[in-house]
């Protein structure tokens, strides 16, 4: 989204809360605004009679096509957990993940075919030179590509949040079928523990996670976030007031896994807090013009917010291996010592 990235690149630039407050009111507005438009969005999906095969069009100007095989579960005794499987069927395997802008797919292959129009004749495949293409709108009753079964008539949904129930009372109807199966009628995706631990501790975690916390806050606040590519992302905020001797630090991480932390709560001795501000005013934080943010695809991506009296400052940067968010982010894991899934990077 243009608003998203334009928060992006100001944060290499000085910005005032008010700035910040104005534009995460756009970007939020924007954010309203294409949910709405993508809500109103038809979706019809196209099941084969005989196979886990399935096909899903968003249907707009310029279609997208979802081809998917399914799942199932199966009962894992070592966790006591059910864990989702895909079907293994060799031939149906290649198709478990294909989807882009297309309103044609080839029956031959399977390959949903980039955006032709619905009148145009096409003669071939660009992938595996067959000829069975057809319009997506013309799927039913045509022989699915993997076990020559036929496909159903499309089921519409009329919007994006209908077809996301319906997705979901999918998975509820394999769970139960799995239950079955194993003959295992009480266990749940996740045990009534680790439900409860969600409801209890997400209401307390989310305002930490909130883009809106430090400019919004009336205290001094450091939110240090780290953004990694393959493990969940987690903030450790310190926040305090001018005339307190102890302040508070948090650690918040949306993971409900046994021996991984999630919340953790402490006091924090003014000592401590010194010496995050000495690392600021070492660096010149807040006078020093930001470093380039950088990006890449196997790393993390760690940002430093404070706002501390009158003085206020954000950066991002991709993967550091040293300056002030470096330091930063070190000494507030020293101080936190949070059990983390996966590690730092």
């Amino acid at each position: 989204m243009a608003l998203k990235k334009s928060i992006k690149s100001k944060i290499q630039k000085d910005m005032t809360k008010q700035e910040k407050i104005r534009l995460l009111d756009e970007w939020e507005k924007e954010w309203e605004r294409k949910r709405k438009a993508s809500n109103a969005l038809k979706n019809t999906v196209y099941y084969c009679s005989d196979c886990h095969f399935k096909i899903a069009v968003t249907d707009r100007d310029d279609p997208y096509i979802q081809c998917s095989v399914g799942f199932h579960y199966e009962y894992d005794e070592f966790s006591e957990k059910y864990k989702i499987v895909e079907h293994t069927n060799k031939a149906v395997k290649h198709y478990s993940d294909i989807r882009r802008l297309a309103n044609h797919i080839c029956l031959n292959c399977g390959k949903p075919l980039s955006n032709f129009n619905s009148k145009r004749k096409i003669k071939k495949c660009n992938k595996c030179g067959g000829n069975e293409i057809v319009f997506w709108k013309e799927l039913a009753g045509k022989r699915c590509p993997i076990c020559k079964g036929k496909f159903s008539e499309g089921i519409v949904y009329k919007t994006h949040d209908e077809y996301l129930d319906a997705k979901w009372k999918e998975e509820e109807n394999e769970l139960l079928k799995a239950q079955e199966q194993y003959g295992i009628v009480n266990k749940d995706l996740y045990t009534e523990v680790e439900i409860r631990e969600r409801d209890e501790k997400y209401p307390l975690m989310k305002p930490y996670m909130s883009s809106r916390f430090v400019v919004e806050s009336n205290n001094n606040v450091i939110k240090f976030s780290c953004r990694r590519s393959f493990h969940h992302p987690f903030y450790i905020i310190v926040e305090w007031d001018n005339d307190a001797v102890v302040g508070k630090l948090v650690y918040c991480s949306f993971v409900f896994s046994e021996g991984i932390d999630n919340l953790k709560e402490m006091p924090l001795e003014k000592e401590k807090i010194d010496k995050l501000l000495q690392i600021l005013e070492k660096y010149k934080f807040f006078s020093r013009p930001n470093e380039s943010g950088g990006s890449g695809l196997d790393g993390s991506t760690w940002e430093l917010e404070v706002s501390y009296k009158d003085l206020y400052k954000e950066i991002s940067i991709w993967s550091p291996e040293k300056g002030v968010i470096y330091d930063i982010g070190h000494l507030l894991l020293e101080y936190s010592n949070p059990k983390i899934d996966g590690r730092i990077y």
